[in-house]
Parts: C-alpha cells; sequence; structure tokens
C-alpha cells in the first residue's frame, strides 16, 4: 500500500527515525523519496513502522528498510 501518486524522484530526505526522537543525519537513518510518498508515510504511521519507514526511538535504523525501492522485503531476503 503506497500512493499512486508517487513522482519516483527523490524531492526528501525523510528521516525514519523521527529527529524529536533522536534521529541522526546518517545513511542508515535517511531515504530519499517524493513529497507524495514522505506526506503518505506522515498520514499512515502504522504502516510505515511495520515498513520500517518509520523506527521508534529506541530502535536502531536497519538499512535497507523492510520496504526498498516499491518493494516489501523480509530480512532473509536481503542475505
Amino acid at each position: 500500500m503506497i500512493p499512486t501518486v508517487c513522482t519516483g524522484s527523490p524531492e526528501h530526505l525523510h528521516h525514519r527515525q523521527l529527529r524529536s526522537q533522536g534521529g541522526e543525519h546518517t545513511t542508515g537513518n535517511l531515504v530519499g523519496i517524493c513529497s507524495s510518498c514522505h506526506d503518505w508515510i506522515h498520514a499512515h504511521p502504522r504502516w510505515a513502522y511495520r515498513a520500517e519507514l518509520l523506527v521508534h526511538g529506541w530502535e536502531e535504523p536497519r538499512f535497507p528498510p523492510a520496504f526498498y525501492r516499491g518493494r516489501m522485503t523480509t530480512r532473509e531476503e536481503e542475505t
């Protein structure tokens, strides 16, 4: 489930772990996404946390996130 108006252009750097929760400007915490997807992630936090596009302040962001480059993956597929 992702917005159908995605431009595919990385217009925003999205902090997966929010700066207000201690998120840093690191490669593992930042994802380049379009404006529509950025708005959608923040409007649908339940999905975004499951997809690891949002990460709780007590967790360490892992890269790549579970939802990466338009598809949901499992950690086993990444190896």
